[in-house]
């Protein structure tokens, strides 16, 4: 009886001290925070048009597509330099956990634009995208870098492009968490950015910079006419000076119109600027000349016409040949 009493006790036993003293739990690994998601993404672009250099915009046409592996939801991107207009027609597949989707995408994008040397000037214009919701912990974008790209043709006028599309991948801090209860104290937000560069170019450059300036060259010649006449004729010698200054000034009113104010020399800029100087050199020593001819005669008159007026033509030639090809 006291054998039972025993088996019975030891069974007792067995049942409960797991219960009263559970095993020892082993030490939690490290948590491995979980891998952003890889986009890749792809570019065609079916058109660009309405350039407006004045407000440094223009509208893309294009087809944009996306891949990526596992459940996740990379179709809430944003345009950070511009508005979309269409986001249509979408190709969805999926096979073996791969995911596909393209869309054709319309839409008007800003972009920064280099006047330096405008009118034979090389822009780039920029596509920048953006996931709204996902930061960089969780979706980075990537590309396809051994895709073969060509240039193709463009409907700006005046226009085409120079070189294959680019592609450029970016991380982008904000200097706030945007109020996520979630973030780290301190953390500032951080998304992964796309960035599609399209450079262009003007297609006759040469054309549109004679178009541009031949009325500041003309109106520089004219005042140069001035040594052609007679120091004691006053009227013609000076007038001549003073209409070439307002066909100069109109003519960079008129240059300037088509681009924004910059915070820099444009080449329109340094090409009026140094014919007003050319100009006012001109009546200057038509000045000086005509006390010349008061003081000493016609003759040293005629003579410092002559090396003045030459010097002078020479010197403005020098100097556009100069700031055109830029040295």
């Amino acid at each position: 009886m006291s054998g039972v009493r025993g088996l019975v006790f030891t069974l007792a036993l067995l049942f409960w001290i797991p219960l009263i003293c559970p095993a020892a739990t082993p030490p939690t690994a490290n948590v491995v925070p979980p891998t952003p998601t890889e986009v890749k993404v792809g570019l065609y672009m079916v058109d660009l048009y309405d350039l407006s250099i004045k407000d440094e915009s223009f509208v893309a046409d294009f087809y944009l597509w996306m891949t990526w592996r596992g459940d996740f939801n990379p179709e809430h991107f944003e345009f950070m330099n511009g508005e979309m207009q269409a986001k249509e027609n979408p190709d969805i597949k999926k096979k073996d956990g791969l995911n596909y989707i393209c869309w054709r995408c319309r839409g008007k994008f800003r972009t920064s634009l280099d006047f330096r040397n405008y009118p034979r000037d090389q822009q780039v214009l920029k596509i920048e995208i953006e996931d709204a919701f996902h930061d960089i912990k969780q979706l980075v974008y990537t590309f396809e870098k051994t895709a073969k790209l060509e240039p193709y043709p463009i409907s700006i006028t005046g226009f085409r492009m120079s070189e294959p599309q680019q592609y450029e991948v970016v991380t982008m801090e904000y200097k706030t968490d945007y109020g996520n209860p979630f973030r780290a104290p301190g953390e500032n937000a951080k998304y992964s950015r796309m960035r599609i560069e399209i450079p262009i170019e003007h297609v006759a450059a040469g054309r549109t910079y004679l178009k541009l300036f031949l009325p500041v060259f003309l109106s520089v010649m004219i005042a140069f006419l001035t040594f052609l006449i007679e120091p004691i004729d006053l009227d013609p010698r000076f007038g001549v000076g003073v209409a070439a200054i307002f066909g100069a000034v109109s003519s960079m009113l008129v240059a300037n119109a088509s681009i924004p104010d910059t915070p820099y020399f444009s080449l329109s800029d340094k090409i009026h600027l140094t014919s007003l100087l050319f100009i006012f050199a001109s009546i200057f020593l038509s000045c000086v000349v005509l006390k010349v001819y008061k003081l000493k005669g016609k003759k040293l008159a005629g003579r410092i016409d002559l090396v003045t007026g030459s010097t002078l033509v020479a010197s403005y030639l020098i100097f556009m040949a100069i700031i055109s090809i830029d040295l």
